[in-house]
């Protein structure tokens, strides 16, 4: 497993791909408002479920993240967690940061929101 996809592929090419795994995630409901306050609504409630990680008949991976990178190794840091993580070299992952139509929705890049 050496060997990375070439073109990038979007939410719904992993939705709909065959030869695929993938690892999904309900987000969880918006908190209750506290006493006295208005209701709360989601970052994008009518996204739906959210693609975390694409595992292809191929090999590659391709992780998912909602942030973006702004210079800090971001992009470098989560694939190297991906990598480690599945026991894959670095090639096998694919990231996609940022992109909304592939990404999950996590908000804001700030301050150490993005790895914790």
């Amino acid at each position: 497993m050496t060997r990375r996809a070439d073109t990038p592929r979007t939410r719904a090419d992993i939705l709909q791909a065959s030869g695929v795994l993938a690892i999904v995630r309900t987000p969880p409901a918006p908190p209750a408002p506290a006493p006295g306050q208005p209701p709360v609504v989601g970052a994008n409630p009518a996204e739906g479920d959210e693609v975390l990680l694409a595992l292809w008949d191929d090999g590659s991976v391709t992780a998912l993240n909602g942030h973006v990178d702004l210079g800090t190794g971001l992009q470098t840091a989560l694939a190297q967690i991906v990598a480690e993580e599945l026991d894959l070299t670095l090639a096998c992952v694919r990231m996609a940061l940022g992109d909304t139509a592939s990404a999950p929705n996590q908000g804001a890049t700030i301050a150490s929101a993005s790895i914790q």
